[in-house]
């Protein structure tokens, strides 16, 4: 399942945002039901393909970049756009995912902008099973929750005993997206 973003920085090399406020450890998602997937966990729910509740998102963060200009894509903390990003991505899934605004200020404490938090709100069984050479691992035997972990992963983790007698222990990970899975999504 796809249900991140990750973004180069365009300058070869990372600036950054510092959170002012809001505490990103405490979003969760607004529906947490069981569906097979991974990220609906505290801290993960940004990612998880979920919309989540607000009220715990920062509303400032500082911009570390001086007088360079604000990507439209970045990543520290949370996946954050400029509003051109925005309107992009509206255009191309109107009303599908969550934006919320956060002022960005410099390091003087003037306003120098306004930025969005993206929480991707598309949660697609994307992996074709059969092809993909990683292992589905649950994080307990009760839990509906789990992760695509490297055969690599779980050797060197003892954790043999979990790799399925299809794959060799010496199999290298690769991750296989299903076309008819995620067909007629973007």
């Amino acid at each position: 399942m796809v249900y991140s973003l990750h973004i180069v920085p365009a300058c070869k090399f990372d600036i950054g945002f510092n959170l002012l406020d809001g505490y990103l450890n405490n979003i969760h998602v607004l529906d947490e039901t069981p569906d097979g997937g991974t990220g609906l966990f505290s801290g993960g729910s940004v990612a998880s393909g979920r919309a989540v509740e607000t009220a715990n998102f920062p509303t400032k963060m500082r911009w570390e970049g001086g007088v360079r200009a604000l990507p439209d894509f970045d990543d520290h903390h949370c996946l954050n756009v400029s509003e051109k990003a925005k309107d992009l991505i509206e255009q191309i899934e109107p009303n599908v995912h969550q934006f919320i605004p956060v002022e960005i200020i410099n390091d003087r404490g003037k306003r120098i902008g306004r930025r969005f938090f993206l929480v991707v709100c598309n949660r697609v069984a994307s992996l074709d099973h059969e092809k993909t050479t990683m292992v589905l691992q649950k994080f307990g035997p009760e839990s509906q929750f789990a992760r695509w972990v490297p055969v690599a992963d779980l050797r060197r983790n003892g954790q043999k005993e979990q790799i399925p007698a299809h794959l060799p222990h010496d199999t290298k990970s690769r991750v296989v997206f299903s076309e008819e899975q995620v067909k007629g999504f973007h």
